[in-house]
């Protein structure tokens, strides 16, 4: 999936081959990659699938229901560690040029 620009931006595009083709002097993209290949994965990524299909499979292969319920929660537990993990990839993005925020320091 590809967008360019910002939300509420109206920029017309093509892509013709492997380019953008814009009349801006900047476009702002954003991709998204689905990735089927899970040797690519992150760990956290795959340590979420793994409970995933554990909570899934819980109740069938034990007939427990607490357990399915407790292995649904650790799921959703490692799927939010995974995302912040994931948050914190990029570096933060760095203020400057503000005179207010050099006189602080």
């Amino acid at each position: 999936m590809l967008s360019v620009g910002e939300r509420y931006d109206d920029i017309p595009y093509r892509i013709e081959g492997k380019r953008l083709l814009a009349n801006v002097q900047e476009a702002r993209l954003r991709y998204i990659f689905r990735s089927e290949d899970e040797s690519t994965w992150d760990v956290p990524l795959v340590n979420v699938a793994e409970v995933t299909m554990q909570a899934k499979l819980a109740y069938a292969v034990t007939g427990s229901a607490s357990l399915r319920d407790c292995l649904t929660q650790e799921a959703a537990f490692l799927l939010q560690q995974a995302k912040s993990i994931n948050g914190q990839e990029d570096p933060p993005e760095r203020l400057d040029g503000f005179p207010t925020l050099a006189s602080r320091l």
